[in-house]
């Protein structure tokens, strides 16, 4: 398939364009890759950038699917206009934070679907790099925790359909299957597309993700960051790009624990984390304290204490109105999502419907698959008892050793410390509140270095 698209892909002219596509996150809306366009237009100018825009704010509840259809539609309309302007689009590429990423994987299967990506075409156009930020894989996964307790519990209900799909208990097309199972099928379109970029890039936060955690966004099943401060992990980074790391290693055996550690009070303990010098050619750890609030929260002294004495009047109000918040919104996206439903019985069809037939003739294939396989396969990997370790469900590894196996897949780690949440930081997104150090833009800059402008390049 690879070689086919290569050697029938038009050579570049004035008249060439490479689309890029960025795709935001839940919530979200272009302003928050308004850092991500401006990098990748200074580092790579040659780039036609198109922020999607349709799938934006509440919309985000409508689902995987509906969010990747609205996406696709906007892409042939951008490729449509750029055609009467006289230029045409001849290479192709996407990245998509948080959300996007997999709004983004189900977006290239509508594309393969209706024969962009098709060697046969006149206008065939070559996929070329195909990345992610913070994007949940294998949907969101379980820790032995309340809070993890109670999201599992409460998210599927509270961020509808998109809620369903992320904790896989939804049931997508007629097969009944969890969209991110159908998505990760090697059989079916979605993986086909992916594979056939030339380039698959994927970045994950490695510590204090709250959002998005480490084993989903880097497709792994195990955490070696999860005991960073205990374990000893010695890691490396990447010269002129940090946060990205360059390499990390678990010792042997476990470091001895430092009498001050040992002798902190719990506290401090439990809001620090390990920094790294980047000064420091040894790249040796040091504690660093992370802030108890996000970054708006966090005021000078005697604002601080003010703000620390209204936490037991603040959470409750604050949790009370975001409850309210999010149950409005599902109900409005279920709303939608029946009228959009009963738009497409007539109109123009689904990637979904489209995908009806060839699921019923792999449905059974696919079945007998997962019940034949050999139970310790899918359990090698032991459970840690830590609050801070992910419990992967069966489906979540199966998912999780199909996407590995993805062609030309590279995976880059950020390393950000200092921070209760970095999932926003990693994008440095709305820099002035999330990113105030432009800890970020390291993780932009590699990411628009990395992008290929041609195959021939790669």
């Amino acid at each position: 398939m690879s070689s086919s698209t290569s050697s029938n892909s038009p050579s570049p002219s004035s008249d060439s364009v490479h689309l890029l596509v960025l795709v935001h996150g839940m919530w979200g809306n272009p302003g928050h890759l308004a850092e991500m366009e401006r990098i990748v237009k200074e580092v790579q100018p040659e780039l036609h950038v198109l922020l999607a825009e349709t799938n934006k704010e509440d919309s985000t509840y409508d689902g995987i699917d509906w969010g990747g259809e609205r996406v696709a539609q906007e892409i042939v309309q951008e490729i449509a206009h750029l055609r009467s302007q006289g230029k045409h689009v001849r290479r192709f590429s996407i990245t998509g934070y948080s959300l996007g990423g997999l709004v983004s994987r189900y977006v290239v299967g509508i594309l393969t679907q209706r024969g962009l990506f098709s060697p046969d075409s006149p206008d065939v156009i070559v996929p070329v790099n195909f990345n992610t930020i913070a994007t949940p894989h294998f949907g969101l996964v379980k820790y032995n925790s309340f809070f993890s307790a109670i999201s599992r519990t409460l998210g599927p209900k509270l961020l509808s359909r998109t809620g369903e799909q992320f904790y896989c208990v939804d049931k997508w097309g007629k097969s009944g299957r969890p969209l991110l199972d159908v998505m990760s099928d090697p059989n079916l379109i979605f993986f086909q597309s992916m594979a056939q970029f030339k380039h698959v890039r994927i970045y994950a936060n490695a510590l204090n993700d709250l959002t998005v955690p480490y084993v989903t966004a880097a497709i792994e099943t195990e955490d070696p960051f999860a005991e960073y401060e205990t374990n000893g992990l010695q890691i490396e980074y990447r010269s002129g790009h940090h946060p990205i790391l360059s390499s990390y290693t678990l010792p042997s055996s476990l470091p001895p624990k430092s009498r001050s550690k040992l002798h902190a009070p719990l506290w401090l303990r439990s809001h620090s984390t390990l920094s790294v010098s980047t000064d420091n050619p040894d790249h040796k750890p040091i504690i660093q304290k992370t802030p108890i609030l996000p970054p708006f929260l966090n005021f000078r002294f005697p604002v601080n204490i003010l703000v620390y004495a209204s936490i037991p009047i603040l959470i409750p109000m604050i949790l009370t109105l975001a409850l309210v918040r999010l149950s409005l919104a599902s109900r409005s996206s279920k709303a939608r999502i029946s009228l959009l439903e009963k738009e497409y019985k007539s109109g123009q069809q689904t990637l979904a419907q489209a995908l009806v037939n060839f699921e019923k003739e792999v449905e059974g294939a696919v079945a007998d698959l997962i019940n034949e396989s050999d139970p310790s396969s899918v359990l090698a990997v032991p459970q840690v008892h830590h609050s801070a370790h992910p419990i992967l469900s069966p489906l979540q590894k199966t998912i999780c050793a199909r996407l590995n196996s993805i062609p030309h897949l590279q995976k880059e780690r950020a390393l950000i410390t200092g921070l209760r949440n970095t999932h926003s930081t990693i994008i440095s997104r709305e820099p002035k509140v999330w990113d105030k150090n432009g800890v970020g833009l390291g993780v932009l800059r590699h990411w628009a270095g990395s992008l290929q402008l041609s195959v021939e390049a790669i």
